[in-house]
């Protein structure tokens, strides 16, 4: 939408484009990612406002006002598919990802392959990935990100991802591919399929096993979720046969500051069957010790424990109550929260939120107070370490 034109103009264009694609729709930023300026719009009534409101936070975040409306997928699924794309015309995929666990519109647990789908889902929808790469002659790594409409199956497509991600981890690991290693030896001229490359050609890229990533943070779930910050007094990672660590800010006496993301360290679990690759995150999760700062380590052991983590439908996710409880933590499933799904995938009402439910009211004042004391105790410790900082640099 551009700026030259008038507020009443992009009023209409909007409610034509809306009444074309068919209510309800979902109003998204066109420069922004992480659920920023995204809004749902289920009648025309409200339309104008949310398009005003949405154009004001993307403009605020991104530097760009411009929005887009597409479809509402009530009940989805996000999956995308790994391409690569060399300088020689060659476009192959790594097949796809599920990426449908995440929190505030962002993702938090990845797996590949994606076990909703049958073989000729997962063929259909590489292909289209492989379409769209071609349409755009598209260069080395990328991601072409989809819903699924649970219902129908039917995919559609929602945005190219013209980088690495951060679920590439799983991809490396069930293909056996360096992406990153393939990116930079695609930009210097190799072909897909050559040994100088890394990277097969398609009738050769096979999958082995199952994947999946948990994004350990610094965010603290009894706490709405806001980031921690100070000084980690000790640090223990996990280990062992099927286990990865993507990590580097996180160690004994590191110091977490307000200026960067939250993620501490990306752990991926790989294990030939879903049970199993469940079982061993599960493993590596308990083996964590971060003493000093908040995690979001129990919260990701209860999105694991979910039905659709085991592959289960939908409805026995409702059955089993995780819709509910999954809305009161805070931990969703992307559709229940950028898509309104109601699948209800992560069982976050549980353990610790119901002990902490239980307490009393008492109780849960003292705990307020103790919190807000720790929170004064970092920032005067932040405070003194820049001004340390300050000394050393003037000397």
């Amino acid at each position: 939408m551009r700026k030259a034109r008038t507020a009443s103009t992009l009023e209409a264009e909007a409610a034509k484009l809306a009444r074309g694609i068919g209510y309800p729709v979902m109003l998204k930023a066109s420069w922004g990612g992480g659920g920023r300026g995204m809004r749902v719009i289920e009648g025309e009534a409200h339309l104008a406002e949310m398009v005003a409101a949405a154009r004001r936070e993307a403009k605020a975040a991104f530097g760009n006002d411009e929005v887009y409306l597409e479809k509402l997928v009530r009940r989805a699924r996000h999956v995308e598919v790994q391409i690569l794309g060399d300088r020689h015309g060659n476009l192959v995929h790594l097949f796809e990802r599920d990426c449908t666990v995440q929190r505030r519109n962002q993702k938090v647990v990845e797996r590949a392959p994606a076990v909703f789908l049958d073989d000729a889902q997962r063929e259909a929808l590489c292909q289209l990935g492989l379409r769209i790469g071609r349409a755009v002659n598209y260069l080395n790594a990328g991601t072409v990100e989809f819903l699924q409409d649970a219902d129908t199956g039917q995919f559609y497509f929602i945005e190219v991802n013209p980088r690495i991600q951060v679920e590439h981890t799983v991809t490396e690991v069930v293909t056996g591919i360096d992406i990153v290693k393939a990116q930079v030896r695609i930009a210097e001229g190799a072909a897909i399929g050559t040994p100088a490359s890394g990277v097969p050609a398609q009738s050769a890229i096979r999958m082995s096993g199952h994947a999946m990533q948990c994004r350990v943070t610094s965010e603290d779930p009894e706490n709405n979720f806001i980031p921690d910050y100070g000084r980690i007094t000790a640090y223990r990672s996990p280990a062992g046969f099927g286990i990865r660590l993507d990590a580097g800010t996180a160690y004994t006496g590191a110091f977490i500051t307000r200026s960067y993301d939250s993620l501490l360290v990306k752990v991926t679990a790989w294990a030939p069957a879903p049970d199993e690759t469940i079982a061993r995150m599960h493993r590596a999760l308990q083996e964590f010790r971060g003493d000093g700062r908040a995690a979001n380590r129990d919260e990701l052991q209860r999105a694991r424990h979910g039905p659709a983590a085991l592959g289960r439908d939908h409805e026995q996710s409702q059955q089993f109550g995780y819709e509910d409880q999954a809305v009161r933590s805070g931990v969703r499933h992307t559709a229940e929260q950028a898509h309104h799904v109601r699948t209800g995938v992560a069982h976050a009402g549980g353990g610790r939120g119901r002990q902490y439910a239980a307490r009393s009211r008492e109780q849960r004042r003292v705990d307020a107070a103790h919190v807000l004391q720790q929170r004064r105790e970092r920032q005067q410790a932040e405070v003194s370490v820049d001004a340390e900082r300050g000394r050393g640099a003037g000397e």
